[in-house]
C-alpha cells in the first residue's frame, strides 16, 4: 500500500513538472531553451544514464535499455558490412558519452562529439583524450567539416519545432560526404508532441527533408526504430 502511494506521488510530481513547472521554466518561442534544460539536467545527474535517458526509469533499467540499443546497432553494422574504424565520425548529442564509448571500442580514431552544452566535456575529455568535443546547437548551425558517418541517437525527439528540425537536417546534410551514412533514431510511426521537451518524428518527416537519401537499413530501437540513411 505504501509502495503504491509512493508511486502515485512520484507520478503526480512528474505530471506537474512536465505540464506546469518545466514549460514555465524553459519555454522559449515555439519550443524550449534546450541549452539551459540540458545543462541543468547534466549538472543534476552527471554521467548517470538518467541524464540523457529516461528519468522515470531506474539506473539499471536505463542501462538495460541502452545495452539493447547497442546490440541493435552492432547487428546492423555487421549485417550491412558497415565498418567505422577508418571513418570520420560525428555524433550529434554525445551527452554522457555512452555511444562515444561504443565508438572507442569499435576502434574509431577520428571522432567528434557535438552537444548543446559542454557541462560534461571535462569528464569526456579525460575518458577519451584523443577525441574532439564541440559545444554547438545543431538546430542553429553545423560544423565546417565533413564526415563519413553522422550519428544522432536519442536526440531527434528533443527537437520540438518544425523549423529546428529542418535546420538540423540541413546542417547534417552539409556535414556529410556523398555516400556517407546518417544514423538516426528513435523515430516513431506518428508525429506527435509528448512533453515540452519531447516530440516524436516519423521516418517520413526525415526523408521529406532529405530527398537525396535512401534507406539502407532500419530496426526496432527503444520505443521506435533506428534508421541508417545513405546520402546519394
Amino acid at each position: 500500500m505504501l509502495g503504491m502511494k509512493a508511486t502515485w506521488i512520484k507520478d503526480l510530481k512528474g505530471l506537474i513538472y512536465t505540464k506546469i513547472i518545466g514549460p514555465l521554466r524553459y519555454k522559449a518561442g515555439d519550443g524550449y531553451n534546450a541549452q539551459k534544460f540540458w545543462s541543468e539536467r547534466f549538472k543534476r545527474y552527471g554521467v548517470s544514464l538518467k541524464a540523457a535517458g529516461n528519468v522515470n526509469l531506474t539506473e539499471q533499467e536505463n542501462i538495460e535499455m541502452y545495452e539493447k540499443s547497442v546490440k541493435t546497432l552492432l547487428d546492423l553494422f555487421k549485417n550491412h558490412a558497415i565498418m567505422l574504424k577508418d571513418k570520420r565520425v560525428l555524433e550529434i548529442g554525445c551527452g554522457t558519452g555512452y555511444y562515444t564509448k561504443l565508438m572507442s571500442e569499435m576502434g574509431v580514431a577520428d571522432y567528434t562529439g557535438l552537444d548543446i552544452t559542454d557541462t560534461l566535456f571535462s569528464i569526456l575529455k579525460q575518458k577519451f583524450p584523443s577525441y574532439s568535443f564541440v559545444c554547438c546547437d545543431i538546430t542553429k548551425k553545423g560544423l565546417d567539416e565533413r564526415f563519413d558517418i553522422i550519428l544522432m541517437l536519442n536526440v531527434i525527439e528533443h527537437i520540438v519545432s518544425e523549423k529546428k528540425l529542418k535546420n538540423t537536417l540541413m546542417n547534417v546534410d552539409n556535414s556529410l560526404i556523398k555516400g556517407g551514412l546518417f544514423i538516426v533514431g528513435a523515430l516513431l510511426g506518428e508525429t506527435k508532441k509528448h512533453t515540452f521537451y519531447v516530440k516524436y518524428w516519423t521516418l517520413n518527416d526525415v526523408m521529406s527533408r532529405l530527398p537525396r537519401y535512401e534507406i539502407l537499413a532500419k530496426a526496432p530501437f527503444q520505443n521506435g526504430e533506428v534508421v541508417i540513411l545513405k546520402k546519394m
